[in-house]
């Protein structure tokens, strides 16, 4: 499962005063990593394969029946087939181990181990966020993502590529922090969330209660 890393992998303090030799992350430390994991096919894809296997069984069994003198082309066919199949399953299911290093002053992804692409913050810096009306934590709402671009550059993440929510969600304040350090550019779903009209009270737990009218307050 994966989770926030700091470089000195400390556990989250509470209540600890904030003085100038802080981190800029605070407890987090200096740097924010996390980790998504190899993903590797599930058994249940199996069946990607079942079809193509036996249609080159009924191949061999028909060359070797009709014209045994084929056999050695109707097997040749039928391993390419398979390995076609294969190629394309293994190229759709199985994903590399990433790393996403959040710093002060920029944004890495990681592939491998190897750095994949960076974005050094400026105002140039466009971040938005991706949101999901399936999430509905009253802490974070409906963040699901995010979406960092510099020019051609583009670094985005989400459980939609297999990374953990609970990592996305509490990168939150980090993220917010460095976006307003820097002035970025902000998107749609970024001001509409930290306005609070959609995601800081997910819209079907809406009320008029007093504790709601609270929260929507301090996002006003």
């Amino acid at each position: 499962m994966g989770r926030i890393g700091t470089d000195d992998e400390v556990s989250t303090m509470t209540g600890r005063a904030v003085d100038d030799d802080e981190p800029f992350f605070g407890d987090l430390g200096e740097v924010i990593r996390i980790r998504r994991r190899r993903i590797k096919p599930k058994l249940g894809g199996v069946y990607f394969f079942v079809w193509p296997f036996l249609l080159s069984v009924i191949m061999i069994i028909i060359a070797a029946v009709m014209n045994p003198e084929a056999l050695g082309g109707f097997l040749f066919l039928g391993l390419l087939i398979n390995y076609y199949f294969f190629y394309k399953y293994s190229n759709r299911n199985i994903k590399p181990p990433m790393m996403i290093e959040l710093r002060s002053d920029r944004i890495r992804c990681y592939e491998e181990q190897e750095l994949e692409s960076e974005i050094e913050f400026d105002p140039w810096v466009f971040v938005d966020l991706i949101m999901n009306e399936t999430t509905r934590s009253k802490a974070y709402g409906n963040l699901y993502g995010y979406t960092f671009r510099k020019g051609e550059t583009v670094i985005e993440f989400s459980p939609m590529e297999e990374w953990e929510l609970w990592d996305i969600q509490n990168l939150r304040d980090p993220v917010f922090k460095v976006v307003d350090q820097y002035d970025m550019a902000k998107g749609e779903a970024l001001l509409r969330y930290r306005k609070g009209l959609k995601a800081i009270i997910p819209l079907r737990s809406r009320s008029l209660s007093s504790v709601d009218e609270e929260m929507r307050a301090s996002y006003d």
